[in-house]
């Protein structure tokens, strides 16, 4: 029996624009699943969740890691509705296109997130102030 092209394939070896394209033009389950597991691996971590942990912190000086998840999946929710029309429409401009829209998408809905619950950034000379010490500043900082 003859085993189909992609069966042969490691998503880890696919450019950022090949595993989109073949996420949204396959038809088979098994493969799509194989690829989301991989776009979740590239783009998860290392880029949604840093991208709104570090925008949590420059607005309010802390991210509570319950938020920082809830808002880096709210980002992966406006890439999948409708229909994936997002990620279907983007242009793959250079290499990093992908990761740098990403870094946008999810720097807008932690920014929309503060909007929508009328939480004022803190000032950034809080901590010339006086009103924190080193060993706030270390918590802080391990906290990234």
């Amino acid at each position: 029996m003859h085993q189909p092209l992609f069966a042969q394939m490691d998503p880890r070896k696919l450019t950022d624009e090949e595993l989109v394209r073949l996420l949204l033009a396959t038809r088979d389950e098994a493969l799509r699943a194989e690829l989301w597991i991989e776009f979740w691996r590239r783009f998860h971590q290392p880029v949604i969740v840093l991208t709104v942990r570090r925008r949590i912190i420059r607005h309010i000086r802390r991210a509570e890691p319950a938020l920082v998840e809830d808002l880096a999946q709210e980002t992966f929710l406006k890439i999948c509705k409708p229909d994936f029309k997002v990620l279907r429409n983007f242009e793959f401009r250079h290499e990093n296109a992908l990761r740098a829209w990403l870094k946008v998408m999810a720097a807008h809905v932690v920014e929309d997130y503060f909007r929508r619950h009328k939480i004022v950034p803190e000032p950034l000379d809080r901590d010339m102030a006086g009103q924190s010490d080193f060993r706030d500043d270390v918590e802080r900082w391990r906290q990234i």
